[in-house]
C-alpha cells in the first residue's frame, strides 16, 4: 500500500514540476521577447537599424556606436568577461544621458533593465545623442 502512495506523490510532484518549469519558461521567453522589441525600438530612435538588436555580437557593437564616442573601447570592455559587468553599469547610466534621462533613471535600468528599455521604447523619450 505505501508502495502505491508513494509511486502518487512521486507522479504529483513530478508534474507539479514540470508545470512550475513550463510556466518559468513562458515567463523567460516573454521577457525575452519584450526586451528584443524594446531593444529594436531603442535602436530605431537612435537612427540605427532594428534588425542591429537581433544580431548577437552586432547589437552589442551598434549599442557603443550609440552611446560612447570610443566605441571600439567599450565594445571590448563589453567582450571581457572580468569588465563586462562594469561596461553594462556604465552603458546603463550612458542610455539614459543619451535618452535624456537622468541618473536616476540610469540607476533603474541598472537593477531592473527590461523596465528601462521598454520605458525609453514605448514612452516619447527621443535620442539627444550625448554620449558618455
Amino acid at each position: 500500500m505505501s508502495s502505491n502512495s508513494s509511486d502518487a506523490s512521486l507522479a504529483i510532484f513530478a508534474g507539479l514540476g514540470i508545470v512550475v518549469y513550463l510556466f518559468l519558461f513562458l515567463l523567460v521567453f516573454i521577457v525575452s521577447v519584450l526586451a528584443l522589441i524594446a531593444m529594436w525600438k531603442i535602436f530605431k530612435k537612435a537612427g540605427k537599424p532594428g534588425w542591429a538588436a537581433i544580431i548577437p555580437v552586432y547589437n552589442i557593437w551598434v549599442l557603443c556606436e550609440i552611446l560612447f564616442n570610443n566605441n571600439i573601447l567599450w565594445f571590448v570592455l563589453f567582450i571581457l568577461a572580468p569588465t563586462s559587468v562594469v561596461a553594462m553599469i556604465v552603458s546603463c547610466l550612458a542610455l539614459a544621458k543619451a535618452y535624456g534621462k537622468g541618473i536616476g533613471f540610469g540607476v533603474l535600468t541598472i537593477f531592473i533593465p527590461i523596465v528601462g528599455y521598454c520605458i525609453l521604447a514605448f514612452s516619447d523619450a527621443q535620442y539627444t545623442g550625448e554620449k558618455m
